[in-house]
């Protein structure tokens, strides 16, 4: 996901082709969709019978949060430049999720199946 976010901010900071965008969102793309299930099944795995569910509930409701989050302050940084959005703007945007990715990404290390 990290890579594919950061290939598709190349659209911003450089001439590249739009070819590189769709490149990037597919790879982000997979990369979400191959995360969201493992670490779905991975809260499920880590927990024990009594807090399943609400480690499961508790894990939902980070990722909505993170998601309004990340929406609230986009749209800000998006609506205070409405009259004149420059590719800044996106790149911004697009980088600041491509690093929280690799955040993410580093660590992810520290959690092992029991």
């Amino acid at each position: 996901m990290a890579a594919g976010l950061a290939v598709t901010s190349l659209l911003a900071w450089t001439d590249a082709t739009t070819w590189f965008g769709l490149i990037g969102w597919a790879f982000a793309g997979v990369g979400m969709g191959l995360s969201s299930s493992s670490l779905s099944v991975l809260t499920l795995d880590l927990s024990d019978a009594g807090n399943s569910g609400r480690n499961s509930s508790a894990a939902q409701m980070a990722g909505t949060m993170s998601i309004a989050t990340a929406l609230a302050v986009s749209g800000t940084l998006l609506a205070l430049n409405a009259a004149d959005p420059q590719p800044w703007v996106f790149g911004a945007i697009i980088t600041a999720s491509a690093a929280i990715a690799l955040l993410g990404l580093l660590t992810a290390g520290r959690i092992r199946p029991a």
